[in-house]
């Protein structure tokens, strides 16, 4: 599988593609239960430690409409991204 990465300007990894099956358990669920009929379109694991966790931001389409979120690795619902 191809996949992107995100490399700050001091060659620090800051994000990686991921796809559905390979997020944690709860995680699954968190963004099958969220987007429902919808569609996921990309998965990336975020590495910023000032959020305390490695988030998961999903672009996903609901309903024909782009639908963006994060969620942690937990499966706990972490916003709408604006």
């Amino acid at each position: 599988k191809d996949r992107d990465f995100t490399v700050a300007e001091g060659g620090k990894l800051e994000s990686r593609q991921v796809f559905l099956n390979e997020l944690p358990p709860p995680a699954q669920t968190s963004v099958q239960r969220t987007i429902g009929a919808g569609k996921p379109l990309r998965i990336d694991q975020v590495f910023d430690k000032k959020k305390g966790v490695f988030p998961f931001e999903v672009e996903s389409l609901v309903d024909g409409k782009p639908y963006d979120f994060s969620i942690c690795p937990k499966g706990a619902f972490l916003g709408i991204d604006q």
